[in-house]
């Protein structure tokens, strides 16, 4: 993702909802795509200054396969969030920092 905070703005490729299963997520958007935490390659958090009217606060997780913008507005973001910060060495001061911020930044919580 070359600029990543504009891949965030542009709504049509948010996550819209999600569901766990004993991998992972299932994201559904238009289809339904299976994502394992094994996969994941990074995990970002993503602020925009669009806040406080428009959702600003963003998780992003890459695998090989795939890119997911998940808005804070979605249903269960605090429960994926919770079980994201179980991987090793998932730097939960990123979090802290992150939810200070009013401006577009990009800050790296994981990487494998």
């Amino acid at each position: 993702m070359e600029n990543i905070i504009e891949e965030v703005l542009d709504s049509t490729k948010w996550i819209k909802n999600i569901a766990f299963h004993e991998e992972g997520v299932m994201l559904l958007t238009g289809g339904l795509k299976k994502l394992r935490y094994r996969d994941l390659t990074k995990i970002l958090v993503v602020t925009t200054d669009q806040g406080p009217d428009d959702v600003d606060y963003f998780l992003v997780l890459e695998t090989p396969e795939m890119v997911a913008i998940i808005p804070q507005n979605v249903l269960e973001f605090d429960k994926l969030l919770e079980e994201l910060q179980e991987l090793p060495r998932f730097n939960e001061d990123v979090i802290d920092k992150a939810s200070e911020s009013d401006e577009n930044n990009v800050f790296t919580c994981w990487k494998k």
